[in-house]
């Protein structure tokens, strides 16, 4: 996904850490979406700004943060508005389903923090619910 993101021109970096073993599909699943619509995003309104994608995979949860420079052109009245929004609301609930929780804002220096944390117990329960 990263590399994708990578070869449309994204100045994207992606730092792993902790565990990736027998973490349970439905979490890693959510966090690939959480990484997906971020990029996605940074790449609509603040393209060749530089994007870092933190993903922290541990016994109890897995932790997501997708964090984006302002880009250098950038005009906050030429998007504001421009999105429907549906997209992180989408991902909002999607993370709630899974028992997790996902903050998205702009930063204080400029640009945009999307951070989740997905638990791993309930995911793999709602898989086998499913």
């Amino acid at each position: 996904l990263v590399a994708r993101a990578a070869g449309t021109g994204l100045d994207v970096t992606l730092r792993l850490e902790g565990s990736r073993e027998g973490l349970p599909a439905p979490a890693v699943q959510t966090a690939y979406r959480v990484v997906r619509e971020s990029l996605t995003n940074a790449l609509r309104y603040a393209s060749g700004a530089p994007v870092h994608v933190l993903v922290r995979g541990g016994a109890t949860a897995i932790d997501v943060e997708v964090v984006n420079d302002a880009a250098a052109d950038a005009d906050a009245d030429a998007v504001a508005g421009y999105g429907t929004g549906n997209g992180l609301r989408g991902l909002r609930e999607r993370v709630g389903a899974a028992g997790g929780r996902l903050e998205a804002g702009p930063r204080e220096s400029g640009g945009w923090r999307v951070a989740a944390w997905i638990p791993c117990a309930v995911a793999a329960a709602v898989e086998d619910a499913g």
